[in-house]
């Protein structure tokens, strides 16, 4: 697979030039070319044709396997205690007495501990962000010119002053808590039924397809499969 990407990032004249420069078997007879470079084209999108561009897709799946599982459970945290605390919140509404005081109590020790703000309906937690996050259970980072590090313990999960941090940032309600933390969290991308997602484009918040653009309304009539659409797809 590295061999044909490789070759697709070629430019077919440069291939052809280099072939005639250091094959002697690709020219016959003195002067009578084997293999043209129409032919070299040829070749580059029938023997190459699954490798195909990234499309948004693919970006979307594609990256760094520590950073997409570390910024997915987090993600997972902060959408499961923003339905906890909804959870909690309808719970004390529906209670009477002792139980609604001591729900009550508890609810606000939570809340105190995670929420940043709200506004209305609309909580905002504290460390929303993944990176925010991590770097609060690390040490205080040191400046190198004009950019900030972590410790190299620290990274290395070896430092003994901040390796027993994360326990105090875990609210009490969750250490004590039996229930299993998780939340499914779903991308999703745009993708033309005729012409896949390679030339998407974004109108007045609307998606749509270039190609599809270019296509006639009889065209879109005959295509295979009916009339091309946008459809959301989950990733």
């Amino acid at each position: 697979m590295k061999v044909q990407k490789r070759i697709m990032m070629v430019c077919p004249r440069e291939l052809h030039n280099f072939m005639l420069k250091d094959f002697p078997d690709a020219i016959e007879d003195g002067n009578k070319v084997l293999v043209s470079e129409d032919r070299i084209r040829k070749l580059l999108k029938t023997s190459c044709s699954h490798v195909k561009k990234f499309t948004k897709r693919n970006k979307l799946m594609c990256g760094c396997h520590w950073c997409i599982i570390f910024e997915d459970i987090h993600n997972c945290l902060i959408k499961w205690r923003k339905e906890r605390l909804k959870e909690m919140q309808d719970a004390v509404k529906r209670m009477r007495g002792r139980r609604a005081t001591a729900a009550k109590r508890t609810l606000d020790e939570y809340t105190q501990q995670i929420v940043q703000s709200q506004v209305g309906n609309e909580v905002t937690l504290k460390n929303e962000d993944s990176w925010d996050a991590a770097l609060q259970m690390g040490c205080e980072r040191i400046q190198i010119g004009e950019r900030m590090y972590s410790k190299m313990a620290c990274v290395l999960n070896q430092c003994e002053d901040c390796e027993s941090k994360w326990q105090s940032m875990v609210p009490d309600y969750e250490l004590k808590s039996e229930e299993m933390i998780r939340y499914v969290v779903w991308g999703t991308h745009y993708k033309c039924s005729y012409h896949s997602d390679f030339n998407m484009g974004v109108k007045d918040g609307e998606y749509y397809c270039k190609d599809c653009e270019n296509m006639t309304e009889e065209k879109k009539k005959k295509v295979k499969g009916g009339y091309p659409t946008v459809k959301k797809q989950k990733t």
